[in-house]
């Protein structure tokens, strides 16, 4: 009995940390987002990877069958590096909180793209997009809610 409750007590304490790990799903009929007519479902997973860095697997399943699927690795050092899958893009990450995460991404030193991640109180992962025009005018901006799989 002090083994299981040894076990829950340090697997609470490591959720806890990082309350962002593990798989989500896409409630597409709250979210705001783009295009929600071609999505079937979105499934995001965080995994965590030694030196502040986070893994971000992604797929998105459409309606006519097609699956999109991403991985991008987000180093929460607060320092500049480049978007593999964006050629001339940049981003810094950082963790805000215990339970948000923002990432800032840059082409030819503008803000491109703001993206937070926060766990709501309720468990739920929102994930806000905030997409800008080169002259730094708001283009797009997208809120997302995800549930713990």
């Amino acid at each position: 009995m002090l083994r299981l409750t040894a076990a829950i007590i340090f697997a609470s304490s490591l959720w806890a940390a990082d309350p962002w790990i593990g798989t989500w799903e896409l409630d597409i009929a709250k979210s705001r987002i783009s295009g929600p007519e071609v999505l079937k479902g979105v499934e995001a997973t965080f995994a965590d990877k030694e030196g502040g860095w986070l893994i971000l697997s992604d797929a998105q399943y459409r309606k006519d069958g097609q699956v999109l699927r991403r991985q991008i690795s987000i180093c929460l050092d607060g320092a500049e590096h480049p978007i593999p899958e964006k050629p001339g893009f940049i981003a810094t990450s950082v963790r805000v909180d215990e339970v948000t995460v923002q990432q800032i991404e840059k082409n030819a030193g503008r803000v491109a793209r703001i993206i937070t991640y926060h766990v709501l109180p309720d468990g739920r992962l929102l994930r806000l997009v905030h997409v800008f025009k080169p002259d730094g005018a708001l283009a797009n901006d997208e809120t997302q809610y995800f549930h713990r799989k």
